[in-house]
């Protein structure tokens, strides 16, 4: 190598080990608390399967839905209970969504049916029965911790 190629080589040399140095870092994103809560239903036994955007299409759009998920508790030993989670973009859609779903559980077999809609911030829980205290405690417990955060 001539003397005249040496420093050209180590600018080169230099501008790569630079341009390198920046790129090395990592970039995570923060899980979401979407995540969070599917994880601490998932912990609880609970099978997590979510509505597809067609489906939450169909919800009136008052009901500010991002999602939707069927919840059902896999341990074989407790009462099986199956109920829905939807997570609007702000408490007042949530609030439109339980009222109407409430107003609907009225209606069928005239109140025979007992279907309770609980509410916590911008999420509904939509029990297709009267849960016991076991999993009221359970899925309330998450909810209540994923509507604390902002």
């Amino acid at each position: 190598m001539t003397r005249k190629a040496l420093p050209v080589v180590l600018v080169c040399l230099l501008v790569v080990a630079a341009a390198g140095c920046g790129s090395s870092k990592k970039q995570t994103k923060p899980p979401s608390p979407y995540l969070t809560l599917r994880l601490c239903l998932r912990h609880r036994g609970y099978a997590v399967t979510p509505e597809s955007a067609k489906v939450r299409g169909t919800a009136p759009r008052s009901f500010q839905f991002v999602e939707i998920w069927q919840l059902l508790n896999q341990d074989p030993t407790l009462r099986r209970i199956a109920l829905t989670l939807a997570i609007s973009k702000s408490a007042a859609g949530a609030e439109r969504g339980a009222d109407w779903a409430r107003k609907e559980n009225a209606k069928l077999g005239k109140g025979v049916v007992k279907a309770p809609v609980a509410r916590f911030g911008r999420y509904d829980v939509l029990w297709t029965a009267e849960p016991g205290p076991g999993d009221a405690k359970d899925i309330y417990g998450c909810v209540r911790t994923a509507a604390a955060r902002p």
